[in-house]
């Protein structure tokens, strides 16, 4: 029995033996994915889905995974603040997005992304600010028009007239289009006639009839559908102005 038992014994150390000899000459066996390589892959994979089928509340935890393990990848927290943005979490978009242009100032989609949040949030003169510097770097014609309109909100009247006739004599605004919003929807509408309607309101804001109708009236010859401009004329008419 002892014999026989010890045979058994040295044919598994001799069955063994090519293995600790091919471990001696380097063929090891391969080496198992590291944990966390899996994970991350893992979470790219969910985050990547979701955002494919817009399920944006698992991609906003998808993405705070990412970041726990992957720190010092300053692209995920860039990536957090355009999730919320898209989500219409306003706050959490000036949360992030503030802490991402402590580091990256220049970060003009983040600017952009902040100073339209502040100013869904009513925080007018927070977004003006965000606006004028991201005007300032950027040039465009979209954000001047953000400033015109902000400016009127907060009732820096003689601003918002410079702002408009700034506007009105810059080169590619008859080709630039802006998305209005108001209490039954939205309406993209040219920028040109955006900025007629808005010098009409500020225009009847400060008790001038006859030069607001004009600028209503210039915004519907520019764009004969645009909802908001009616709707000032047609006030304006019930009303005797």
């Amino acid at each position: 029995m002892h014999y026989r038992l010890f045979t058994l014994i040295l044919l598994v150390c001799l069955s063994a033996s090519p293995l600790l000899s091919q471990k001696k000459k380097g063929t090891e066996a391969p080496k198992e994915p590291d944990t966390k390589e899996v994970l991350i892959k893992m979470y790219e994979d969910i985050l990547n889905q979701s955002l494919a089928f817009n399920d944006l509340a698992v991609a906003t935890q998808a993405t705070y995974s990412l970041m726990a393990l992957q720190p010092e990848d300053s692209a995920r927290i860039d990536t957090l603040a355009a999730i919320y943005f898209q989500r219409g979490a306003y706050p959490q978009t000036v949360m992030v997005g503030s802490k991402v242009l402590e580091t990256t100032p220049d970060n003009l989609e983040v600017m952009e992304m902040v100073a339209i949040s502040k100013a869904q949030l009513g925080a007018s003169l927070e977004a003006l600010g965000d606006y004028e510097k991201l005007f300032g770097k950027s040039s465009d014609l979209y954000h001047l028009y953000e400033i015109a309109s902000l400016q009127y909100t907060v009732r820096r009247y003689g601003e918002c007239e410079t702002s408009i006739k700034r506007l009105m004599g810059s080169e590619g605004i008859n080709e630039r289009e802006v998305n209005l919003s108001f209490k039954q929807g939205s309406q993209k509408v040219p920028m040109n006639a955006a900025v007629e309607n808005l010098y009409g309101v500020l225009m009847l804001e400060q008790g001038k009839g006859d030069e607001a109708k004009k600028h209503f009236e210039t915004a519907l010859k520019i764009f004969p559908e645009f909802y908001l401009a009616k709707g000032n004329l047609d006030a304006m008419n019930q009303a005797g102005k």
